[in-house]
């Protein structure tokens, strides 16, 4: 009888540094696209407590020209997956400023406005990087970590 008494303690235990531990590090999510700019602002209110974000390779995005800044993704340390951001109507990658790693892929394409990648400074791995018809472009440098 004690045995399984200190089998239930010790398992209530691990559970409870388990939750703790999410608190404490932050919350996985999985979100299949960013379609909207209300999508973005409504974020953490969506996620509350998401530091990383799921995204599958090649089927998550952030696009639409209603797209005009990333300020409600703040939260954001790390992307699991590949993401695309293209036809937004970003200057800037602000709002990413917290952003440190991206598993696979950053993918921009058809943002014509956006010219740097300068709020993204404390990314700090990211394998692929792509930017295609991004016209304003002019600088990479800050991902040389």
């Amino acid at each position: 009888m004690n045995t399984f008494k200190n089998q239930v303690q010790f398992l209530l235990f691990f559970m409870l540094i388990a939750f703790q531990s999410t608190a404490v590090f932050g919350q996985t999510c999985s979100v299949p696209s960013f379609g909207t700019q209300a999508a973005i602002d409504n974020f953490a209110t969506d996620y509350p407590g998401c530091t990383c974000i799921e995204f599958p390779q090649f089927g998550s995005s952030i696009a639409g020209a209603n797209i005009t800044n990333l300020n409600g993704l703040s939260q954001v340390t790390k992307i699991v997956g590949g993401l695309r951001i293209t036809q937004t109507n970003l200057t800037s990658m602000s709002g990413l400023e917290n952003l440190d790693t991206i598993t696979q892929l950053l993918w921009f394409d058809n943002n014509s406005l956006l010219n740097d990648l300068t709020d993204l400074s404390n990314l700090n791995s990211v394998p692929r990087l792509t930017v295609m018809m991004c016209l304003l472009f002019t600088q990479v440098s800050l991902l040389r970590k």
